[in-house]
């Protein structure tokens, strides 16, 4: 796709895609629904790998078979990717269970899957390795069986930042009872019991009610292990209450409510948060609040999402969120200008609420159903919904009677929601539009100026948030690094552009830049650097590089052609000259500058001279550096020290000059560097070269020494040599 160069009007040709939207770049119109052959098959859960990939996960059944677990992963174009399964279709069936009910991703790209077997007789933890076979590597046979005395299930993993596995679900009274209590276990990266946690024992804790229910869990990684004493702490989430209602159906419903727990990474309950750990919350004239999701934000407060209505699975339900401080405490901050701590959002139906992602600037978008609809709502990072997002913060879209049972982040500013019959999944943008390009209305810089050129990096439309566009960089001109001296690579500078250099996820060849919040471009400007060398005109080119986050529009990049300009301040003449026999040999044609310090007729000075009649305004030079490039004809044990003197009298000639005839030097050294590797090294002559500017004197000289005795020679490259050649530096 071209595009016009003037912003205006590519804005006007193109329909933008709005926040929450279907991604029409997944599928078929922002929809997946993957065969799985004839087969039974109900998706569950949802996770996108660092690549954009999306895994879905469910529990298949053949008809007259058992039930065991079926995955399968899509390309970022939603299409099957056939690298995983063993029939290389995107697809997998593995062993039996009863359900699946969480996946997570581990940072090497193995996948967890969690559920329960033989009607919640044990919940398991199955792993999965990137191409979709167990991995026999986690408890032997890639499938961790968890044993409870009357029976449980998994709902809900995470993954700690030390690869450990955080398995939350319910520990049943009994097989077919409806009395349980929450239920939390760690497992090792190998899938056996971690005996640092409780002992190597389930934590459990039913908040003194008749039945407690874990639906999800995160872990507290907010701010930094010294500014938070809470970091790392795992937090479970789900609802308590008294369900005699599903025993009696005939009897009057009990309030349900919010519960929350806070566990320490030993196992032990938290008693810093709420009553030793434990927080509920009954909302008012409600007598059914059923969360489903947490997260932990930055500043480590909880929200909560779930489900609050009147009567138990009846009408009138909704989706709410709600929040809590650090301490277990309502926040009364939370949910806009009522000041109650939570929010809700309804569709006019049976609403409920499955699932919790964290979008763009914080924000929090509950997924579920509202009826026969995919259902999700978008709040603000403080409880406020979402006007941009959907009709006034809401969106329901028709999936074939499927529901938003899993949903995950990514890739990108987007997000994926799956559920119901078949394997039904979806992707909605989170932010609006995506395209990221380039315009330049200029490509041609000089050293001479210098002359800059800028260009804009620009996307789709105006976001509430920043867009990191990453670039390649390439062409003859070396770009700034982290690492660059004069010497090695400034070709030019960049304002407006940063490099990747010690940012996990790019090469170090990658620069980027941010277009900011609010705003649909940002400017970068190349700045060429005289080297004070005839190094020739130059080019770079700027390319945008692929990531999940943004999709590239053309023009996808630009080049820029840098002319050079022969400069005034590179030497007119050096020579080295030689003591002993050679003292009346002139040595101005060498490529090399020699300092020695030795016995007779092993001695070595250099001599240098600049013609600087091309500064025209002395005063307002900040500094003068002699740049040279040095190297030590063997190793020294700390290198040698080199000096730099003044020489008044300029009359010599690179091609007349000797040991015998060399003008003297001043007696007091200008600067001194202390020689080792091959190097740059710069010689400070400021004050000298300014003052006889001042003057009025346009050429100055200066002799190389080293200050102590030594059998090495230091070894400067003259301006006869093919690179790194001496030249002054002013800033």
């Amino acid at each position: 796709m071209s595009r016009p160069h003037r912003f205006v009007e590519a804005l006007e040709n193109r329909t933008l895609l709005s926040v929450g939207q279907l991604d029409p770049s997944f599928g078929t119109g922002g929809k997946v629904t993957v065969d799985f052959h004839g087969t039974l098959v109900q998706s569950t859960v949802v996770a996108t790998q660092a690549d954009g990939k999306t895994v879905v996960a469910g529990p298949s059944n053949d008809p007259g078979h058992e039930t065991d677990v079926a995955l399968t992963r899509l390309n970022v174009n939603g299409t099957l990717d056939t690298t995983f399964g063993p029939n290389h279709n995107g697809i997998v069936r593995s062993f039996k269970v009863d359900n699946v009910r969480a996946i997570a991703i581990q940072s090497d790209g193995k996948i967890l899957v969690a559920g329960d077997v033989n009607f919640h007789d044990h919940m398991y933890v199955a792993r999965f390795t990137a191409t979709g076979s167990l991995d026999t590597s986690f408890d032997g046979d890639g499938v961790a069986n968890i044993q409870f005395d009357q029976g449980c299930e998994a709902r809900a993993l995470a993954i700690q930042s030390d690869h450990k596995i955080i398995v939350v679900g319910d520990d049943r009274e009994g097989i077919f009872s409806l009395t349980q209590n929450f239920a939390v276990v760690r497992l090792n990266s190998n899938g056996s019991m971690d005996g640092s946690f409780n002992g190597g024992d389930p934590q459990t804790f039913d908040f003194g009610d008749f039945s407690a229910f874990a639906t999800a869990v995160t872990l507290d990684y907010s701010g930094t292990p010294r500014s938070n004493p809470l970091f790392g702490t795992i937090v479970v989430a789900g609802y308590s209450g008294d369900n005699s209602t599903l025993i009696q159906p005939d009897s009057p419903p009990q309030n349900e409510k919010f519960a929350i727990a806070r566990i320490k990474s030993n196992g032990d309950m938290d008693d810093r948060f709420g009553n030793g750990g434990e927080v509920t919350m009954a909302f008012p004239h409600l007598k059914d609040a059923e969360a489903t999701g947490v997260t932990v934000q930055p500043s480590g407060k909880i929200v909560l999402s779930g489900s609050t209505g009147a009567t138990f699975a009846g009408s009138g339900h909704v989706f709410t969120v709600a929040r809590f401080n650090s301490n277990g405490h309502l926040d009364t901050t939370f949910g806009g200008s009522a000041h109650v701590g939570f929010a809700s959002a309804g569709f006019g139906g049976n609403d409920t609420a499955r699932s919790l992602i964290v979008g763009q600037s914080g924000r929090l978008i509950v997924g579920g159903n509202a009826d026969k609809l995919m259902a999700f709502a978008c709040f603000s990072s403080d409880g406020v919904l979402d006007q941009n997002f959907g009709s006034h913060g809401k969106v329901t879209i028709d999936f074939g009677g499927a529901v938003a049972r899993g949903m995950a982040y990514g890739p990108g500013h987007r997000f994926v929601a799956t559920g119901g019959g078949q394997f039904n999944t979806m992707r909605l943008t989170d932010t609006g539009g995506r395209l990221v390009h380039v315009l330049a209305t200029s490509n041609s810089a000089s050293e001479s100026g210098p002359t800059p050129v800028s260009f804009k990096v620009a996307r789709e439309e105006s976001l509430p948030f920043a867009t990191r566009v990453f670039f390649s960089i390439t062409g003859t001109a070396t770009p700034p690094t982290l690492l660059s001296t004069r010497f090695h690579s400034n070709d030019y500078s960049l304002a407006g552009m940063s490099s990747t250099i010690g940012q996990i996820g790019h090469p170090t060849n990658i620069f980027f830049t941010d277009i900011p919040a609010n705003k649909t471009s940002t400017t970068v400007t190349l700045t060429p650097i005289d080297r004070k060398m005839n190094d020739g005109d130059k080019t770079a080119v700027f390319t945008i590089a692929n990531d999940v986050a943004y999709d590239i529009d053309s023009p996808a990049g630009v080049k820029i052609n840098i002319k050079d300009v022969a400069n005034p301040a590179d030497p007119i003449a050096d020579a080295y000259v030689r003591d002993g026999s050679n003292a009346n040999t002139n040595f101005g044609s060498t490529a090399d500058l020699e300092v020695k310090n030795g016995n007779a007729g092993f001695t070595r000075r250099s001599y240098i001279k600049f013609d600087l009649s091309g500064v025209n305004n002395p005063a307002a030079l900040k500094s003068i550096t002699l740049e040279l490039f040095g190297s030590l004809s063997a190793p020294t044990t700390g290198g040698i020290t080199t000096s730099i003197f003044s020489v008044a009298d300029t009359s010599w000639t690179e091609s007349g000059i000797t040991f015998n005839n060399a003008p003297a030097a001043g007696s007091t050294a200008l600067s001194s560097k202390t020689i080792t590797t091959g190097d740059p090294y710069g010689f400070d002559v400021t004050s000298y070269v300014k003052a006889q500017l001042a003057a009025g004197h346009k050429v100055v000289s200066f002799m190389l020494k080293n200050q102590s005795t030594s059998n090495a020679v230091v070894s400067f490259n003259s301006r006869e040599a093919t690179d790194h050649a001496p030249f002054l530096f002013f800033a």
